[in-house]
């Protein structure tokens, strides 16, 4: 359109009333990414809309002409798309040779709240932008509570799933039903034993008389079919043996059902599974770098619980000493990372009841007890979530031995108390073992671990620290490691405190100092101790003139004989 001439989209524009579906923004010169992605936010968040620049917001409404992305107006658009997961197009109008840039946001996905791509959410409420309220937040929840894998996959037929992988899902469904000790499990297996394949799959609620459901094809489909039903549903896979940027050195799309990928997929894995070792008298166990079992629980938490309704797809990464995998959609709706391990909300309920059907799965919140105890038992880095928001999880599992000499004492000691230990306490052995301070939410299970007598507790009150007991440093072989943490009693302290302020004369000591002489005590109870020796007129707080003065300068300083040594 000429420049010299009224533009009709601005022109309505000029007239519409600023609610939450239209945000007007000078931006004369310039708008920031930041901005930009939290207004998005916030339209979307509503049910999407306009975010226009160049066009002041207070009634009545002039056209002031925005230079903002002039230069890279379709790139920020894609980055933009990219940060916050929505679909997003770009649009330049020029009003009277005024150039007015419309960013049209779409509305959120289903049941899931559009971030800002920085961790947080917007929301629009009247003409202000605030953060996501939780009631909206809810609300949009609440818009996915039915099953996207319980409903059927339109288009789709018995014939889309494949053969082999419905005879592999059907043995394994079956095995699990024979071995059980219930009767009515039993029965239910002698029963199926006859069925045809597709009344088999329409018993355990994969199959309807329309076609196949969502989760038949996330388990069963041939490539073909879920590349034409729902092709997002693929893992990538990739091998890289540093951080550098460029082509990976191995890359493997799987674009079928989990069954029949599932064991290609830990093959590729174990094709480059570096085994570490560990001596045990003559002889040296080798320890693989990445377990079997929590890497093939980590696959199966990034199919089961992720978003189906987001495009992206799983993405397994595997360095030389760390596995990261990446799955689209975030938590599921009320689980945090605090409470992963004992959630029970399936985001999948069908899918997951497969899986738990078939036998790959046996409880909710399982796989994650089971990753946390082998990084705990290996000695290994424990599960990170780093990298977790509103649109993706992310799990990463570090495959380094830390302490060669812990595993056979952590193997023993998970022997003896196996049932009466939980992830908590696998957890807080870890920190533990490093010498960390136990987290406030593993208080509880640092005393259950001090009543099994696998810790030993130093102090009371806020000084209070746990260590390794004696008993599990004996199965170590490192009984100094335990008198060192130990450390030496109440009176042998004060007196350790005391020749140390006989060797520093009338220079003195800092508490800061004195911390140092005995690093596994307090500053609390290294105050206590010279207390201690004040009372006994062995030692005196002060300055070197013999001033009393208390505070980052003051030291404290020896008597002898009811003397300083400084006079």
């Amino acid at each position: 359109m000429p420049e010299h001439e009224s533009d009709p989209v601005v022109v309505e524009l000029l007239a519409a009333v600023e609610h939450e579906d239209l945000d007007f923004k000078k931006a004369e010169r310039s708008f920031s990414k930041q901005d930009l992605q939290d207004y998005a936010s916030g339209l979307s968040n509503m049910e999407g809309g306009r975010l226009i620049l160049g066009i002041t917001g207070r009634r009545p409404r002039r056209v002031a002409g925005s230079s903002a992305f002039e230069r890279d107006l379709e790139q920020q658009a894609r980055d933009l798309e990219n940060a916050i997961h929505v679909s997003i197009r770009p649009e330049e109008r020029c009003h009277f040779g005024k150039r007015v840039v419309i960013f049209h946001i779409a509305k959120h996905r289903l049941g899931v709240p559009t971030s800002n791509g920085r961790g947080g959410a917007k929301m629009r409420r009247n003409e202000e932008l605030i953060d996501l309220t939780e009631e909206r937040r809810h609300e949009i929840w609440n818009e996915n509570s039915e099953d996207f894998t319980a409903r059927t996959c339109a288009g789709a037929t018995l014939e889309d799933l494949d053969p082999e992988s419905i005879k592999v899902f059907r043995e394994k469904w079956m095995d699990r039903l024979s071995g059980s000790s219930q009767k009515r499990d039993r029965r239910a297996a002698e029963r199926r034993a006859g069925l045809s394949a597709g009344d088999f799959l329409a018993e355990v609620d994969l199959l309807r008389p329309e076609g196949p459901t969502y989760a038949a094809m996330i388990l069963l489909a041939t490539r073909a079919a879920l590349t034409r039903h729902l092709g997002n549903a693929e893992i990538i896979f990739e091998y890289r043996s540093g951080r550098a940027a460029g082509p990976a050195a191995d890359r493997l799309n799987l674009r079928e059902g989990l069954i029949g990928c599932f064991d290609e997929l830990w093959e590729r894995i174990n094709l480059r599974n570096e085994l570490q070792s560990v001596q045990e008298g003559l002889f040296r166990e080798p320890i693989p770098t990445f377990q079997e079992e929590p890497i093939r629980e980590v696959m199966l938490n990034a199919v089961a619980h992720r978003d189906y309704t987001h495009q992206g797809s799983v993405m397994i990464r595997q360095y030389p000493r760390e596995l990261r995998c990446q799955s689209p959609g975030g938590l599921p709706r009320g689980v945090t990372l605090a409470n992963i391990s004992d959630s029970s909300v399936p985001r999948n309920r069908r899918l997951m009841e497969a899986l738990q059907g078939c036998g790959l799965v046996e409880r909710s919140g399982q796989g994650i007890d089971l990753m946390f105890a082998s990084s705990v038992l290996d000695t290994k880095p424990l599960p990170d979530f780093a990298g977790t928001d509103a649109d993706t999880v992310v799990v990463t599992l570090g495959g380094s031995i830390t302490s060669p000499a812990s595993i056979l004492a952590l193997r023993k000691i998970a022997e003896e108390h196996g049932s009466n230990l939980g992830t908590e306490d696998f957890r807080t052995l870890h920190h533990i073992g490093r010498q960390e301070p136990v987290p406030a939410d593993l208080q509880v299970s640092a005393r259950h671990l001090l009543d099994l007598g696998i810790v030993e507790s130093l102090g009371a009150g806020k000084g209070r620290r746990f260590i390794l007991g004696r008993n599990y440093r004996k199965l170590t072989g490192d009984l100094e490691k335990y008198t060192q943490e130990r450390g030496l009693d109440r009176e042998q302290n004060v007196q350790l405190l005391l020749k140390h302020l006989q060797h520093c004369g009338s220079e003195g000591a800092q508490i800061s100092d004195l911390q140092k002489v005995i690093p596994a005590l307090s500053r609390g109870q290294i105050k206590a101790r010279l207390a201690t020796l004040a009372e006994r007129h062995l030692a005196r707080l002060g300055t070197s003139d013999g001033r009393l003065r208390r505070g980052h300068h003051a030291r404290w300083f020896v008597v002898e004989d009811g003397v300083d040594a400084d006079d």
